[in-house]
């Protein structure tokens, strides 16, 4: 490589970033994700509404529904499939 070819090389590097425009643009929004996940994680909860209630309500039905559902496949490992389509 000759000076000329160097001193070309190097001017190009000092004007660029490192890396691909793709990985750049990771490393930003992922940096933002993080900034925004700490920013939400400082506030302080909000005061319980009707609506939050009536949410919590509905997720502590939605987790009662899965165990059921968890303890009815349990159940049903054992016995003996009907049809034998995907056995």
């Amino acid at each position: 490589m000759t000076a000329e070819e160097l001193a070309r090389l190097e001017a190009w590097r000092n004007t660029h970033k490192p890396g691909s425009e793709r990985d750049r643009t990771f490393g930003r929004r992922a940096r933002e994700a993080r900034h925004w996940l700490h920013t939400i994680m400082q506030e302080a909860p909000s005061a319980p509404t009707l609506d939050r209630a009536e949410l919590d309500a509905l997720r502590a039905r939605f987790r009662a529904h899965l165990a059921r559902l968890d303890a009815e496949m349990t159940e049903l490992e054992g016995e003996p499939s009907i049809g034998g389509l995907f056995d």
